[in-house]
């Protein structure tokens, strides 16, 4: 089996518009994913409560520790409490 080096995170933000999980969640998260090393290709999209972001990493990538850098940018994005 091959797996692809590839993270998808969701946050989920009831009762919110589009474009203020763009501004509130999508962008915040982006600009912080961006500092993560190796990220190769970085895509995003807003929806009704919902924010998803798909980050891809070269082969070989220690996805381990791409989880727990995603872990620690969550928690320290300061997205609104929901």
């Amino acid at each position: 089996d091959i797996e692809f080096p590839a993270i998808s995170v969701q946050v989920v933000y009831p009762g919110t518009a589009p474009e203020d999980v763009n501004e509130q969640i999508t962008t915040k998260l982006e600009n912080s994913f961006k500092s993560i090393e190796g990220v190769k290709t970085l895509s995003s999209s807003s929806f009704e409560s919902v924010s998803v972001i798909n980050l891809e990493f070269p082969f070989n990538t220690d996805m381990d520790k791409v989880e727990q850098q995603i872990n620690s940018t969550l928690k320290e994005a300061g997205l609104p409490e929901n």
